[in-house]
């Protein structure tokens, strides 16, 4: 017994560092502990490794110094005699004392200059100064997985709150490893397989020509094998719009194409009128062909024309709302990023036009200032939304923004100096136009984007690096509130939205603009809810299990939240029935089902057939549209037409796993599933049984179009720290040899294994291969199941 108590005395006093342990103190055992960073002192621990991250910070002294001054003041005035004070000034003394305690030393270090000046790591400061325990930054990018030696960096492109994050290797492996781990039968590996050769058609796609790769004229030229010229181009397109439009607007021969300005604003005016001679309430699967052919000709044009303006007359107002106009009729069928490069100039352009700031518009007639206020809300929504789709933070701030609401909204009784809740309500819908009330809904909508990042997904008090370099320092409990306190307020805002705003909007959706707006709005509440999941999962791995339980709630929360914006998103799209509408929104559509499929793979108990039916039922309006639509296009529809159909793949190939997911999780077979299905309408059990069967049309002709795998051999690339006993990366096993090195049981049999996998071979050889289980566990060995 003596023995035990000698070795518990002994690891109590380990833990404090040698300053507190000579003075006989009590240490809080940080590095460096509160009475060192008081005392100005050097903090040291016999037993304690040196962390990394604790060499390259610094706490500021000033504030340790004053904050040392302040409690032995306190601490002074305490030892006096009780009587010589008040009650309640000892009360007060006391809960001074405690919160001085409490005060958290991360909101006073920073980087030490002389440590970073002496760094000759190879790791970049950020992955070294993050704690060891710390590294959940997504809701797919877990800390077991950021352990790892080498910490994977963070997607760029997708952004720290994207939807699209399902798509990181990471975001795949998350799926994957899930979806094995429900079962691993023939028809699970097959999804396995179509899975890897979608994503390998959408690598072979990334190294195909793109609008991006160059000026929009040399993607035209490379695309349609003509001379690269600008003048041979230029004559090129002229030739493919329709003489109709070239004859409604001015004279091809009198534009100087030469200046950009010039260029740009008659380019927008073709497609101005472009869109005017649509009948969109009559497409039918001819007209939108030949709508398509047109608008990508119309929009290469204005695209080569911005960047030949991008330099030229920055204050041109006139070019500015030519831009704008461009943006509102492009964003849904370009990459998202190819519609920033003309959302980043247009927000610059508003801001440096003053367009922000009510004393700019002193002077000016009222239509003039109405039309520049128009112009501002215009672009203040769109750098909402490229915010939404990126996850990036928005580049206006409303602290800089004091611009009137246009007239015509400020009619509906609400003001620029109101906050969320009190748009919505304080907007008077009886007496408000529907034209009034969607641009109404653009601002609110763009007002509620930037509350949530910059309130939550942004704010430092919870993203700060300070906060995952030492969250031992943190004072959770504050966090905590603050955190709530905030999530609440957002919360009430989406309850507000769904009790007043959206039932008025639904009477509207017959029109086009008003159920454009209604989309948005359901996917801003999709997007933000995601974002605040994420930011949730991330605060909650930092925090210690009583405080953990707590914020659990307030992930399911938000987690049905944005399952019910998707559902809803989804069902609308699909009653519009509208092959366009179709069309414009298969972006939107493809990451509304990853959504929804993340939801199915975590919870499949919480979905019913309900929503099975639904995913059904869109994905076999979208097959529809392929067989209608694309039976013969020219060269760059063509270009829609593999964007087009890569969506809806994906959606067959989603929907496929949470048939899948449903199935195995509540153990029914296939025939019990259909029966199911049947019962719930829109033909969802004859889609069922179509994406059930691998030869059939939804995936032959993404079976046929490829002969090998390149994508394994991207992500062993990827990976092959992982890999290393299963394949020698120095080897030309992805070649086509038969050179490799896996582990030595069955050796042989593994090698050929492999390169059936690697190399295509038959689906029979690969969906039975007992490599495969065990490849993902090696590849994925950092994922939860």
């Amino acid at each position: 017994m003596s023995g035990i108590k000698k070795q518990r005395r002994s690891s109590r006093v380990s833990r404090a560092c040698e300053r507190c342990k000579k003075r006989k103190i009590k240490c809080d055992t940080l590095k460096p502990c509160f009475n060192c960073v008081g005392s100005q002192s050097k903090c040291t621990y016999k037993y304690h490794s040196k962390e990394t991250s604790s060499s390259l910070l610094k706490f500021k002294d000033n504030v340790g110094v004053e904050l040392c001054n302040i409690r032995n003041h306190i601490a002074k005035l305490k030892q006096q005699q009780p009587s010589e004070y008040p009650i309640h000034l000892q009360r007060v003394l006391n809960e001074v004392s405690s919160s001085l305690e409490s005060l958290q030393p991360h909101l006073y270090f920073n980087l030490d200059a002389e440590e970073v000046r002496s760094y000759r790591g190879t790791e970049s400061l950020e992955t070294q100064v993050l704690d060891s325990r710390c590294g959940v930054l997504n809701r797919f990018l877990n800390s077991k997985s950021y352990k790892a030696k080498n910490r994977p960096p963070v997607d760029t492109y997708h952004g720290l709150y994207s939807p699209t994050l399902f798509f990181t290797t990471i975001g795949l492996g998350w799926v994957i490893k899930r979806l094995l781990a429900y079962s691993d039968d023939k028809a699970t590996r097959e999804t396995v397989y179509i899975l890897l050769k979608y994503l390998e058609s959408v690598v072979k796609q990334e190294g195909e020509i793109k609008m991006t790769s160059g000026s929009p004229f040399e993607y035209y030229a490379r695309l349609n094998k003509i001379g690269s010229g600008h003048e041979q181009v230029l004559a090129h397109v002229m030739s493919k719009i329709s003489p109709e439009l070239s004859q409604t607007v001015s004279s091809w021969e009198k534009v100087d194409f030469c200046r950009g300005t010039d260029g740009f604003a008659h380019a927008v005016s073709v497609f101005k009128q472009f869109n005017k001679t649509v009948n969109f309430k009559e497409m039918n699967a001819s007209s939108l062909k030949a709508f398509l052919e047109q608008y990508d000709v119309i929009v290469c044009l204005c695209f080569e024309q911005f960047e030949r303006s991008v330099f030229s007359e920055m204050y041109n107002l006139a070019n500015l709302q030519d831009l704008i106009y461009l943006v509102r009729h492009t964003y849904w069928s370009q990459d998202p990023f190819t519609v920033g490069k003309l959302i980043s100039p247009m927000c610059r352009r508003s801001l440096d036009l003053g367009l922000n700031r009510w004393e700019y518009y002193i002077g000016h007639d009222e239509c003039t200032a109405e039309n520049y206020r128009r112009l501002w809300w215009n672009s203040y929504w769109w750098d909402g939304w490229y915010a939404l789709v990126t996850g990036k933070p928005p580049s206006i701030s409303d602290e800089y923004s004091s611009c009137l609401f246009p007239k015509q909204v400020v009619e509906l009784g609400v003001d620029d100096s109101m906050d969320c809740l009190s748009l919505v309500n304080s907007v008077k819908l009886e007496s408000s136009s529907i034209d009034s009330f969607v641009f109404f809904g653009y601002i609110l909508l763009g007002r509620v984007i930037k509350k949530v990042f910059s309130e939550l997904l942004y704010n430092k008090s919870f993203t700060d690096y300070r906060v995952h370099a030492h969250p031992t320092l943190m004072n959770f409990k504050e966090i905590l509130k603050e955190l709530m306190t905030k999530l609440e307020k957002i919360l009430m805002i989406f309850y507000d939205l769904e009790k007043k705003l959206y039932p008025f909007l639904s009477l509207h959706l017959d029109l086009y603009k008003a159920f454009e707006l209604y989309v948005h709005a359901k996917y801003v509440e999709m997007c933000c809810f995601q974002g605040i999941e994420s930011l949730l999962i991330r605060i909650q791995s930092l925090m210690p299990g009583s405080q953990s339980n707590e914020i659990s709630e307030k992930i399911k929360q938000t987690k049905n939240k944005s399952f019910h914006a998707s559902t809803d998103l989804l069902l609308h799209i699909l009653k519009k029935n509208d092959g366009l509408v179709f069309f414009k929104s298969v972006w939107i559509t493809t990451a509304t089902t990853l959504n929804i499929i993340t939801s199915f793979i975590q919870n499949p108990f919480l979905n019913s057939i309900y929503h099975l039916s639904l995913l059904c039922a869109i994905t076999k309006a979208y097959n529809d549209l392929v067989k209608d639509v694309f039976l013969s296009v020219d060269s760059i529809s063509r270009v829609h037409q593999k964007k087009f159909e890569s969506g809806v793949i994906a959606l067959s190939i989603l929907t496929r796993i949470c048939l899948q997911t449903y199935m195995r999780s509540h153990s029914i077979s296939e025939e019990r599933l259909l029966e199911e299905l049947k019962k719930s309408g829109l033909n969802s059990a004859e889609t069922a049984k179509v994406l059930f069967d691998m030869n059939s049309s939804c995936f032959r002709f993404l079976l046929a179009r490829l002969n090998k795998t390149g994508y394994v051999k991207g992500i062993l690339e990827e990976v092959d720290k992982d890999l290393t006993d299963l394949v020698d990366h120095d080897s030309k096993t992805f070649q086509g040899t038969n050179e490799s090195t896996v582990a030595p049981r069955d050796a042989a049999s593994s090698e050929n294994e492999l390169y059936k996998m690697t190399d295509c071979g038959t689906l029979e050889s690969f969906v039975n291969s007992h490599v495969l289980p065990e490849f993902w566990d090696l590849i994925w060995d950092d994922i939860d199941a």
